[in-house]
């Protein structure tokens, strides 16, 4: 049995997974982020007193996904928590394109005082290795427990370098907005169960997986709508594509942010109709227009049986 958890952090993805093996509780993270003045995955690796951390993942270099690493790894240094592997994306890349990451210089601190941190944490042997992660790699964490990257693969790395070289001189804000591309999806295989975590893949990736048959013919029994429910990467092709599984869930990981104003209704409706149950973090935007319409179209006694009306951090047994 594994159980995947969608923190609370706002606007900005932090996934934890934990699973038991030989009657041992370990655990993985999927990125970090800071909600205000805390730090939701932190506070759940203190609260459930780990002592060791199998993994930790950033997905992609944008800081809603990585700001509360840096306090992570530096707790576990000072505690002693060691940690098997740090995995990334865009290792492989040339040093030209990492100062692209973020279009704020705050930001791209951030990411070099985490960077840092991490060779800190390698030398003094608190981290165990450092794991690229490119479409293909397999990741056994149990007998019955895998991770599997599906992307980012050739075509997405590039087409981030290609969209960088154009336009990082001209629009920084542009070039930023391309490491979307270098965004991990990752099929986690739980004994028979199966969840797909996107963070903020693209919809040109999700129509690649599909063209390319990456995903075995099976159901999913859970989602992550990609970049918090963004109608940009939203790939009907990809998700109408999905075999159907009886009770699956999609799960939208959002705060508030009234630039972007995710997630976005024509996804959370898509989804829907595809026979999705919708979980969000937050009640707000696109999912409260949503549940408005589903308290309008649902018999009143029935709707609390088939609606998720409450934020806050989101739990799946796998």
């Amino acid at each position: 049995m594994a159980r995947l958890t969608f923190k609370d952090v706002g606007q900005g993805d932090s996934v934890i997974l934990e699973w038991t093996d030989n009657d041992e509780q370990h655990i993985g993270i999927f990125d970090c982020n800071r909600k205000g003045k805390t730090n939701p995955v932190l506070e759940h690796i203190i609260a459930k007193g780990y002592h060791h951390i199998d993994f930790i993942i950033l997905s992609h270099p944008h800081e809603d996904h990585y700001s509360g690493f840096t306090e992570l790894l530096e707790y576990c240094s000072a505690h002693g928590i060691k940690i098997g592997w740090f995995g990334n994306s865009s290792f492989n890349l040339n040093k030209q394109y990492w100062v692209q990451f973020e279009p704020g210089h705050d930001a791209t601190q951030e990411l070099e005082k985490m960077l840092q941190l991490i060779s800190k944490l390698l030398n003094e042997g608190t981290l165990g290795d450092i794991a690229p992660l490119l479409q293909g790699v397999t990741l056994e964490l149990s007998e019955h427990l895998t991770l599997k990257v599906l992307s980012p693969g050739h075509q997405e790395m590039q087409q981030y370098q290609e969209k960088v070289d154009s336009d990082a001189g001209a629009n920084k804000k542009e070039a930023s907005q391309a490491a979307n591309l270098l965004s991990t999806v990752f099929l986690i295989t739980s004994g028979q169960n199966r969840a797909l975590v996107t963070a903020d893949a693209v919809a040109v990736t999700f129509e690649r997986i599909h063209r390319q048959a990456l995903l075995p013919a099976v159901p999913l029994a859970l989602v992550q709508a990609p970049h918090h429910g963004s109608r940009k990467n939203y790939s009907a092709t990809f998700w109408g594509g999905l075999l159907n599984a009886e009770g699956r869930r999609a799960v939208v990981s959002s705060g508030v942010n009234d630039k972007y104003r995710h997630p976005h209704l024509e996804v959370l409706t898509e989804l829907d109709g595809l026979g999705f149950a919708i979980h969000a973090t937050n009640i707000i935007y696109g999912m409260q227009e949503f549940l408005t319409l589903k308290q309008k179209t649902i018999v009143l006694d029935m709707a609390s049986d088939l609606i998720d009306r409450d934020g806050g951090d989101k739990e799946f047994d796998l």
